[in-house]
């Protein structure tokens, strides 16, 4: 459930920018948001070397504890009180907080079919991680990590 989670995360931040992206030279918008979240991306993808460096297995691990974390922590008891105290619906849910705060409208209507996002801040642009070196590579998921650390704690 978390890695589903973390995707569609990932997934949403990604979309909401999409640039034409030619699939033979570079990652696809899919790809590079299950990279992001720390998942392998599709066969074939220019990010699956990428994935066997000792920074994107640390990466991955540790936004998966990361996630653990939040479910055990908040995400759990809120789907718990949605499903005793909210009625669920299969239509699609609008809403006017998207980033982050994904989880929590995922935690609060799971059963929605669809999420129509919202935001104000823009969404720029999705990254290249392919033509990034290595110690950019590495620099940029560590600031990342620390990022997702603040994002996802409690306090």
């Amino acid at each position: 459930m978390t890695k589903l989670v973390a995707f569609v995360l990932a997934v949403v931040l990604v979309i909401t920018c999409s640039a034409t992206v030619q699939a033979t030279e570079h990652a696809t918008p899919d790809d590079t948001a299950r990279f992001l979240a720390g998942l392998r991306p599709s066969p074939g993808s220019p990010l699956n070397t990428l994935t066997k460096s000792a920074v994107w297995q640390r990466h991955a691990a540790r936004f998966d504890g990361l996630f653990e974390l939040k479910d055990r922590e908040s995400l759990s008891k809120i789907r718990a009180f949605a499903t005793k105290e909210i009625p669920q619906t299969d239509r699609p849910l609008l809403y006017f907080f998207s980033g982050p705060d994904f989880l929590y409208a995922n935690a609060f209507f799971a059963d929605a079919t669809t999420y129509i996002l919202s935001g104000l801040e823009p969404a720029g642009e999705i990254p290249k991680i392919e033509e990034l070196n290595p110690r950019a590579l590495e620099y940029g998921t560590v600031a990342k990590l620390h990022t997702q650390s603040q994002l996802f704690s409690n306090q």
